[in-house]
């Protein structure tokens, strides 16, 4: 368990980073308090459960993939710039629900696509 914990938060940390957002922001996205990402971050809480596990691998997947299409040092203003293709939406609004990733990924992968041929 110890070891799924270290990754845990890792990849809090991680979204964190690459994100430049606040514990609060996180909690958000995570549909948590904030308090919540206080205990998983201090070990607390061992065992966040499947649904947290499976939210946060999504993101972080999402993240892998911005990372790769972006610029370095470009991700955290792609996912907070209103974006037409969401219909308006910021990328970082959407990470909160399956669907939502689920449409960040997309174009993510987009971006993905475009940079190789670019």
């Amino acid at each position: 368990m110890a070891k799924t914990l270290e990754r845990w938060d890792r990849t809090l940390l991680k979204i964190r980073k690459e994100l430049d957002i606040s514990q609060e922001d996180l909690a958000r996205i995570l549909s948590v308090s904030s308090r919540h990402v206080v205990r998983w971050l201090s070990g607390d809480i061992e065992n966040p459960g499947e649904s947290h596990l499976q939210n946060v691998q999504a993101i972080e997947a999402i993240l892998e993939e911005a990372v790769k299409a972006l610029k370095a040092g470009k991700v955290a203003s792609w996912f907070r710039t209103p974006n037409p293709v969401l219909a308006d939406l910021r990328p970082l609004d959407l990470l909160g629900s399956r669907t939502g990733q689920d449409r960040v990924k997309a174009l993510a992968d987009n971006e993905a696509k475009f940079s190789a041929i670019a």
